[in-house]
């Protein structure tokens, strides 16, 4: 296994769902080469680190009264208008 191979087999070993006949030569490939183990570890370390972040993030601002307000200042699309005007003229 290079480390091309290896790097693509990165989330899986960490999600735990390497094949049982990748995992040996994965981790072969792992103890002698020391940039995938560091990068590897790398990886786990970030994937540890979003693990604790919020799952939701609030804004700081209700956003939905400014949309409110440009929606009701605005005025209607000219081709509603249109159709409104020339119906009522056909009645």
């Amino acid at each position: 296994m290079n480390c091309t191979d290896a790097q693509t087999l990165f989330n899986q070993y960490l999600d735990g769902e390497l094949h049982s006949t990748e995992q040996p030569v994965f981790d072969e490939h792992l103890a002698a080469c020391v940039s995938c183990s560091e990068s590897l570890s790398r990886l786990r370390a970030l994937m540890e680190q979003a693990e604790e972040l919020p799952s939701m993030v609030s804004p700081h601002n209700d956003l939905w009264p400014g949309i409110r307000n440009q929606i009701s200042n605005s005025s209607p699309p000219r081709a509603l208008c249109d159709s409104v005007v020339n119906n009522s003229s056909n009645d």
